[in-house]
């Protein structure tokens, strides 16, 4: 690429002699040139960046095939449980507790999505990104929780909420200077979040408006702007002291563009900064993962109406079990990622003192 950019300056400045023509002009040829150079060098660059992925890849899964083979077997497992919820909701959709059963699928929905972007992050060495979607999937799970726990009518205004959503969506595209919304569009969906106003209460505008209902202050008040915290709290309340578990903040660097996210797992504990792949670091997320699709995927199975209660039990625990053996395969990889790193590093300082 180097050797045609030189040729299309030398050529550009030819032409200058030539034909002299305005600067501006003659800076839009040179950058489309470049891109045009970049265009014809890329399919040979392109086979250099796969020739090293796929070596990067046979290595990433000489250490890490287990668990990660295991985690596909569980997004798989968590898969034929919606795929049956699914078949056993078309049936059922006049039954009592509808609004619940189709918020909950709403939910593992967007669990299985998340969970699939984990996978394919993970298969690419890259733990701090899938640590980042492992807060999604918390999320989901304490959000579909909550719903279960308080019933069809909490079903029914998570489903409701939607209004407030695309009218916001709306507001801030119209912000931006959007116009290409139609305008009956835009009466419609203003009206939609008027009408859940109205039913609702003006908190039902907040973000988590719907859950306020079910969460109360110290004076037994609703909470009229309620937290994904305070969701969490109250779902998890055996499990959870005040605020949000440790992994969530953790992960939560990852999302925000602070300092603190710029080390990260894909360190292996070093005090370097990795811009690209790696294989230290992915235990945490294919835990912590695993433990919400399990959880998500439990709780999905526990509210099918098409298996007998029996094979539930059978299947949650197969599903808890695949969660487990992940852990400990996981453990068993990152230890002996972080032998080989101490072994490395101290092959390196070795050469060091040697040249010194």
């Amino acid at each position: 690429m180097t050797e045609n950019l030189a040729k299309l300056l030398e050529r550009v400045s030819k032409s200058q002699v030539d034909n002299p023509v305005d600067p501006e002009e003659a800076l839009a040829l040179v950058v489309d040139g470049i891109v045009d150079a970049l265009l014809e060098d890329w399919p040979k660059e392109r086979a250099r960046e796969e020739a090293h992925l796929t070596g990067f890849r046979e290595r990433l899964m000489l250490v890490w095939n287990r668990p990660l083979t295991l985690f596909r077997i569980l997004l798989a497992a968590s898969g034929e449980c919606f795929e049956e919820y699914a078949a056993s909701l078309e049936q059922a959709r006049t039954a009592k507790g509808a609004s619940l059963r189709q918020a909950l699928y709403y939910v593992h929905g967007r669990v299985l999505r998340t969970a699939t972007a984990v996978g394919v992050l993970l298969e690419q060495g890259l733990p701090d990104d899938a640590y980042a979607r492992c807060r999604t999937l918390y999320e989901l799970y304490v959000t579909g929780s909550f719903i279960a726990d308080h019933g069809d009518e909490a079903g029914l205004l998570y489903l409701e909420h939607d209004a407030v959503g695309q009218w916001k969506r709306l507001k801030r595209e119209r912000s931006w200077g959007a116009k290409n919304v139609p305008k009956r569009l835009e009466r419609a969906i203003k009206a939609d979040y008027r009408r859940v106003l109205r039913l609702y209460g003006e908190s039902f505008g907040n973000d988590y408006g719907w859950a306020s209902k079910f969460l109360l202050n110290k004076s037994g008040k609703a909470i009229a702007n309620p937290k994904v915290e305070q969701i969490a709290r109250a779902t998890l309340a055996g499990e959870l002291p005040d605020g949000h578990p440790p992994f969530y903040v953790e992960s939560s660097f990852q999302v925000h563009a602070g300092v603190s996210g710029a080390l990260g797992l894909a360190s292996g504990g070093e005090p370097i900064f990795p811009v690209g792949r790696g294989n230290a670091g992915l235990e945490v997320p294919l835990m912590s993962a695993s433990q919400w699709i399990a959880r998500a995927s439990a709780l999905l199975r526990d509210h099918s109406l098409s298996m007998e209660r029996g094979l539930k039990n059978l299947s949650t625990d197969t599903l808890f079990r695949l969660e487990e053996r992940i852990r400990e395969e996981a453990t068993v990889c990152a230890e002996q990622v972080e032998r080989e790193t101490a072994r490395l590093k101290k092959l390196r300082g070795r050469k060091l003192r040697r040249k010194n």
